[in-house]
């Protein structure tokens, strides 16, 4: 499995464009099982890089249900090719941390990928991982 990963077309593009936004002052936020975060300073966006098919999809999934929407709780978010998400940058609220539990709302605890919310720099609280929401 691990070599089918490291063989795949995704990620080794993601390894360039990694290489080149790391050689350009971005940085590398964390990882999900399928794409890896990077945050330019002082920039209110991220970019998820998908390194795997599974992560394309979710790209494609996240871009959909925002585009299709009506709901105001997702974090904006712009796909520039099939392997780059551009998405609002929030501020993570943990779900085990006590306090911040307390801000997170009800309906994020019904998201399929469990509540995985921040806060925007407007003060809405918005989820940032709904790829899972795409039926």
């Amino acid at each position: 499995m691990l070599n089918n990963v490291l063989n795949s077309v995704w990620y080794k593009r993601a390894l360039k464009i990694e290489q080149n936004l790391f050689n350009n002052g971005w940085t590398y936020i964390g990882r999900g099982k399928n794409r890896r975060v990077w945050k330019l300073k002082n920039k209110n966006f991220v970019l998820k890089i998908a390194y795997t098919d599974s992560g394309i999809i979710a790209n494609k999934n996240e871009h959909t249900f925002y585009r299709n929407s009506n709901r105001i709780n997702f974090a904006a978010c712009r796909l520039i090719c099939d392997n780059i998400l551009m998405m609002r940058a929030v501020s993570i609220l943990d779900d085990s941390d006590f306090c911040q539990y307390k801000l997170i709302p009800s309906w994020a605890f019904n998201l399929n990928d469990g509540p995985q919310v921040g806060i925007d720099r407007n003060g809405m609280i918005v989820a940032y991982d709904y790829a899972e929401e795409v039926n």
